[in-house]
């Protein structure tokens, strides 16, 4: 019976020090864990608290995409035995997929800094700030914009890991219209649009929706019986901001000799975006006598 109850006794005693030793390590060889504490303190995880386009209107989908801007936290882990005090952060900015990088609204210069509170053992602890970002029209759908962050706290553990977030494809039903075209100029004495006259036009359309739209374009389409030449065709009208017309592009239009005065010329546009969809407009040239 001794002997039954010693061995039990020693068999306590043998997975107690495995243990220990697993979470204390002594290895002064691992540059990142000076004190050799094996997972003192870790990265945990980036959680999405909001994506939303530039007008606001919050797509609650959770994913990272093209032109969104992205709020985050993060958080971090305590494996260890003890409990992690005055834990603090770097995280470097990326070098590609994010722009207007923020923390609690103030933009950093390269280099974010968080803080934790204390974690106990075998707890994880967010972040008390918010980080937000654009993300930029430099990284492709399916592509990662990668961070790089470099936990510290108060007992000199010092470890560096990398997250990422993933660029899903997502497609927003835009909604564009045309806005009245306005004569800017005409080479005739009077100012009128007659024929074998030269005007500039200029164009405007309407984003209708609450996603913000990037580079937007569109082809024209016309008689060339009517219309001697129209430039730049295909014309771009940049980035539309979310239910906001574009800026004007302006378009040069030489009207073909002997169109008679009461024509309507007509101009068939379509325009597109950088998800391949088109929507058709057009618009009609009044010739006068």
């Amino acid at each position: 019976m001794k002997k039954l109850i010693w061995f039990g006794f020693f068999g306590s005693l043998m997975v107690l020090g495995s243990c220990s030793k697993e979470f204390k390590r002594d290895n002064p060889n691992d540059v990142n864990n000076p004190n050799g504490y094996k997972g003192a303190i870790a990265f945990s995880k980036a959680t999405i608290t909001n994506d939303y386009s530039d007008g606001n209107i919050n797509t609650h989908n959770g994913q990272v995409n093209l032109y969104e801007n992205i709020q985050f936290k993060v958080a971090i882990k305590n494996p260890g035995l003890k409990t992690i005090t005055n834990v603090k952060a770097v995280m470097m900015e990326p070098s590609r997929g994010a722009e207007s990088l923020t923390v609690d609204g103030t933009s950093p210069n390269g280099e974010v800094d968080l803080s934790f509170p204390d974690i106990d053992p075998g707890k994880v602890a967010t972040c008390n700030e918010l980080i937000d970002f654009k993300v930029s029209p430099d990284i492709q759908d399916n592509e990662k914009i990668i961070f790089t962050i470099n936990l510290q706290d108060a007992n000199g553990d010092n470890v560096t890991d990398t997250f990422s977030f993933k660029v899903y494809h997502f497609t927003p039903k835009y909604n564009f219209s045309l806005l009245q075209p306005q004569l800017l100029s005409s080479d005739q004495f009077d100012g009128a649009i007659r024929a074998n006259a030269y005007i500039k036009v200029g164009l405007t359309i309407q984003n209708s929706t609450g996603y913000y739209a990037g580079n937007i374009g569109c082809d024209f389409t016309y008689s060339n019986s009517q219309i001697y030449n129209l430039s730049p065709n295909p014309l771009g009208f940049g980035p539309v901001g979310a239910n906001s017309p574009s800026n004007q592009a302006t378009i040069d239009i030489l009207i073909q000799f002997g169109v008679p005065g009461g024509t309507n010329i007509p101009v068939s546009m379509k325009l597109t975006d950088d998800y391949g969809n088109s929507w058709p407009v057009s618009f009609y040239i009044p010739v006068v006598n």
